[in-house]
This record gives structure tokens, C-alpha cells and sequence, in this order.
């Protein structure tokens, strides 16, 4: 991987790739310090509008009518964030993501409510 491509400016950005030695310094040193990057969970509105968008819901699945601009995964606010909320709400021990959507896509996401249901869709 050498690099993200921007249509948005036209240009292609090259990514500084370090040795494995550094890599591998750098992560051991990540593991001694306990640092993780965890990022916060969904506000309670949040989760509300993602709940608002459920349009089917059984003992096995919960389908999303995902609006055009929200980000699936990878935001300040994504749906990724909100799965344990949601699980919470629907009253199972998880929710898996079954796919994903690009944030510009609006349509269907399908979450599975048991590993089941996601290892049949996967």
C-alpha cells in the first residue's frame, strides 16, 4: 500500500513507510505504555437515530434504512459506535455488522442479533 488516492484535489499522496524494526519498536512500546485507542461510545441521541431508521426487525436480524451521509464506520459518529447501544436496546448480547455502506449510499444494512444469522450472511 503506497499511498491514498484524493479525486476530490486530483493528486496522489505518498505514505512515509517505516522499516519493520521501527514498526515493531513502536508497537512494543504502544503495548508497555497500555495505551489503546478506544474510541467514545454513541450519546443516547445518537443511538436514537440510528434506532429510527429500523425497518424490520426478527429474532435474528435488524435492517437499517441507511440514510446518504452516515458513515457506517470510521466517523465521530458512526453506526460501529452505536452497536452496543443498539443490542442493548434490542435486548441481545450483540449486534454484529453484516456489511458495510459507503457514507454517500443511502439503502439496507442488515445487522445480525446472533452469530448464526452472521455467519449465514458473511
Amino acid at each position: 500500500y503506497w499511498g491514498d488516492w484524493r479525486s476530490d484535489v486530483c493528486s496522489f499522496r505518498p505514505r512515509v513507510l517505516l522499516p519493520a524494526a521501527a514498526l515493531e519498536e513502536r508497537l512494543h512500546r504502544i503495548a508497555a505504555t497500555g495505551a489503546t485507542r478506544k474510541a467514545p461510545a454513541a450519546t443516547r441521541a445518537q443511538t436514537d437515530a440510528v434506532m429510527s431508521c429500523v425497518v424490520y426487525e426478527d429474532a435474528h436480524l435488524l435492517a437499517l434504512n441507511k440514510p446518504s451521509g452516515l458513515p457506517v464506520q470510521g466517523d465521530a459518529f458512526d453506526v460501529v459506535r452505536a452497536l452496543p447501544a443498539i443490542a442493548e436496546r434490542v435486548g441481545v448480547e450483540s449486534v454484529r455488522l453484516v456489511h458495510r455502506l459507503d457514507k454517500d449510499t443511502s439503502g439496507v444494512l442488515l445487522l445480525a442479533k446472533t452469530r448464526l444469522a452472521a455467519s449465514q450472511l458473511d
